[in-house]
């Protein structure tokens, strides 16, 4: 019997890990696990991707064993779709060739579960895909081209269009396959050779639009600048003109008082013009060479010629 007892407990102990294995399952940190009894979903464990740590259920769980309870297991973690090329219209009747993507993760276990067919995840991308295209395809046909390639900045619409198209493919998904669709954007976004041609054409005649139009503008602006310049500088010479009048005036009813009084005596006249000169020419200590026989530099040998004191004059 002892020699027989090792056997025992190997058997014993493979009895229990057989018996273990299926009565058991482990479900991982990133999974929700579906039991199903007798074919119908019974129980989910980590029915949700947004649970709280202290509220999941990972780890090790009992189960019957087949053909009561069967388990199957969904990944709850982020994936992500990339649409192919497709080919569509704007409102102005421009082609293009736009390329989404989607950013995805299995919000409702059961429903996904069901809408999918036990769970195939390659069914649930391309019914994905076909949303994500129905949308795409119409939020671009409601805007122009300009609103996708435009030179003014704030005349792109590219981030509402984007906007739209998840908003729409977010309310189908989480209503048709319990899908949370987290991200949707264009990745790429291009021309057929027949619209890119006609895109630069209309892009060339819009920029020489606004040159004529900027150009124009320039030429009003600059003719209402020449003009108040214009206006500006006859004002400005008809006062300078007008103060001109007004001092030549006044100068020459001076000049008239002066050639009055030194017409009574001219000799006088004279001197005192004389004098002037001197002081002007020798106000700075200077050394010069003077010519005496030169006027009025003549006054330091000769004096002034004076006319004659009248006889009834005052006597020196």
């Amino acid at each position: 019997m002892k020699r027989y007892l090792p056997t025992l407990i190997s058997g014993l102990v493979l009895l229990a890990g057989l018996l273990l294995y299926i009565h058991c399952f482990q479900v991982a940190t990133y999974e929700v696990a579906l039991v199903k009894t007798f074919g119908k979903v019974t129980r989910v464990v980590n029915d949700s991707p947004e649970l709280e740590p202290d509220a999941r259920e990972d780890g090790l769980h009992l189960k019957w064993a087949w053909p009561i309870q069967e388990v199957d297991k969904l990944d709850l973690r982020k994936r992500t779709l990339e649409d192919r090329f497709d080919q569509t219209t704007t409102k102005d009747n421009k082609q293009l060739i736009v390329e989404a993507y989607l950013v995805w993760r299995i919000a409702k276990p059961e429903r996904f579960y069901k809408a999918t067919v036990n769970g195939d995840e390659k069914l649930a991308a391309d019914r994905l895909q076909g949303i994500l295209r129905t949308h795409k395809s119409t939020a671009f046909k409601a805007h122009d081209f300009d609103d996708l390639i435009n030179t003014d900045p704030e005349s792109l619409k590219f981030s509402a269009i984007e906007q739209e198209i998840r908003t729409k493919v977010q309310a189908d998904a989480m209503a048709q396959y319990g899908i949370e669709v987290i991200e949707v954007g264009v990745k790429r976004l291009g021309l057929p050779e027949k619209t890119t041609e006609s895109v630069f054409e209309l892009m060339k005649n819009t920029q020489a639009r606004l040159a004529e139009r900027y150009r124009g503008e320039g030429e009003s602006i600059a003719k209402g600048i020449q003009a108040r310049a214009e206006t500006d500088r006859d004002r400005i010479l008809a006062y300078a003109n007008r103060k001109a009048k007004e001092i030549r005036a006044e100068g020459d009813a001076a000049a008239a008082r002066y050639y009055e009084v030194f017409s009574k005596d001219p000799a006088f006249a004279m001197f005192l013009r004389e004098l002037d000169f001197l002081k002007e020419t020798l106000k700075d200590t200077t050394t010069f060479i003077l010519d005496f026989d030169q006027r009025p530099y003549s006054l330091f040998r000769t004096g002034p010629s004076l006319p004659p004191v009248a006889a009834d004059g005052p006597k020196p």
